[in-house]
């Protein structure tokens, strides 16, 4: 498979920083976004989606080819457009 970056889920929200973050992971095909979600072992927490639809699309632009995360879903757990689902298998980026 090769290489992966792992970042904080709080790099893709931090509005002041966030290009830098994505400049920084220019030409990165694979990357793992940590969250607390997997701290929470006794109940299924409710979360936002992973990121903006923006910041997808600037790593779809980047070179990015896959995306995980330790959440059960990129989206929002509580919506059903499934945008971010959309956005990247739509650019043939799997998730």
């Amino acid at each position: 498979m090769g290489s992966c970056s792992v970042i904080d889920h709080e790099a893709m929200h931090d509005t002041s920083s966030v290009r830098e973050h994505v400049e920084a992971l220019r030409g990165e095909s694979r990357l793992l976004i940590r969250s607390t979600h997997s701290e929470s072992h006794e109940t299924y927490a409710e979360h936002d989606a992973l990121m903006s639809a923006k910041v997808a699309q600037m790593l779809i632009d980047s070179g990015l080819q896959m995306i995980g995360t330790d959440r059960l879903s990129v989206d929002d757990s509580r919506g059903s457009s499934f945008a971010l689902h959309h956005l990247f298998l739509g650019a043939h980026c799997v998730i």
